[in-house]
């Protein structure tokens, strides 16, 4: 959370992109889980060596759609991570718990995040407007029959 480069296109207000915005986050986060609707955030880890890797999140939209998020590491890029973890969450959130769509928000300039949200069963919908951008955003979507 606190590496400027993971966290370029990432819609966090500068508060969060602190040591103490980082731990703000993750204290909330850990108190939803036993809330009635709690954060979906999980740590990724290198199997081999446990190895952390970066985090993923589903944010509850509506009771039928969710947003993923996903960050993987500097060091970590380009070995099919962020793929995996994009693919997994989506099928997780579309299986296992009640969404039938899990959308990704990804600014236009982030081709990296774009061609991952492809590789793992994303529809690319076209620009969007998002609350949480000062610009348009590409929405992909994941539904059910992506699986």
């Amino acid at each position: 959370m606190t590496d400027a480069e993971s966290m370029r296109f990432m819609p966090f207000p500068p508060s969060l992109r602190t040591p103490e915005g980082a731990d703000e986050l993750l204290t909330s986060t850990i108190a939803a889980y036993d809330s009635a609707e709690p954060k979906l955030a999980f740590a990724v880890e290198e199997l081999a060596s446990t190895r952390f890797t970066g985090f993923c999140a589903l944010n509850r939209l509506s009771s039928e759609e969710a947003e993923v998020m996903y960050v993987i590491a500097p060091g970590m890029r380009n070995r099919g991570y962020a793929t995996e973890v994009a693919r997994a969450i989506a099928e997780y959130g579309t299986r296992d718990l009640p969404f039938r769509r899990i959308v990704a928000f990804i600014v236009p300039e982030n081709s990296g995040s774009r061609a991952v949200a492809n590789r793992a069963g994303f529809q690319d919908r076209g620009l969007v407007t998002n609350p949480n951008f000062a610009t348009p955003v590409c929405e992909y979507v994941f539904t059910a029959a992506d699986r």
